[in-house]
């Protein structure tokens, strides 16, 4: 619970330094947060930009992504772009219940806990995992649907059963998420992908 309330002081004051005047220049903070993914190779990232994913050519990896686990092959592959792609377009459309049916269950069950009630955030409060990450998704700084729409996938590296899924988009020239095995399917292990610098 320490990891996510401590990225929810990341976001809030990201978030705040936006508001106040940051127009364009840096990146922009939304939220990451995975149970364990301050121990697990340090696969960290923070910043909000994701959205809809499709695979690209090989050339498009993302530079902190590709040191991470093995190449996925092409099953594990096609199941964690088709998830990514299915997170990010329930992102894109504000649907926090059908993003949370695609986040690993661990985390699902923090975040009304770490978010949803004090001290989390005020504008996140929800009893819900739903209601909390569709207040989250309409607050991604600099990250309307029409650019989460257009994130692709640029790789997807495995290691037992973690993955890192490169991300890019308008917004985000580098990003990453991370995923998580839960029984025999993959699932979201980071409230959002974040740029890669």
């Amino acid at each position: 619970m320490k990891p996510l309330l401590m990225l929810l002081a990341v976001v809030l004051l990201s978030v705040g330094a936006i508001a106040c005047g940051s127009s364009g220049s840096g990146t922009g903070s939304a939220s990451q947060a995975s149970s364990g993914a301050a121990t697990s190779g340090g696969a960290t990232s923070t910043t909000s930009s994701t959205g809809s994913a499709q695979t690209s050519s090989s050339s498009q990896k993302s530079n902190n992504v590709s040191t991470y686990g093995k190449e996925a092959g092409e099953p594990d592959k096609r199941e964690i772009t088709a998830l990514v792609n299915r997170y990010y377009v329930a992102a894109a459309a504000d649907d926090g219940a059908n993003a949370c049916s695609l986040i690993y269950s661990v985390l699902a069950e923090a975040i009304p806990e770490d978010y949803g009630r004090p001290p989390g955030p005020l504008a996140l409060r929800g009893k819900t995992c739903a209601a909390v990450m569709s207040k989250l998704f309409k607050r991604i700084p600099r990250q309307p649907s029409a650019v989460l729409a257009t994130t692709m996938v640029t790789d997807v590296r495995v290691s037992g059963k973690r993955g890192w899924v490169g991300l890019k988009s308008s917004a985000m020239p580098s990003g990453e998420i991370i995923v998580e095995r839960e029984h025999n399917s993959w699932k979201i292990d980071t409230l959002i992908g974040g740029s890669v610098q």
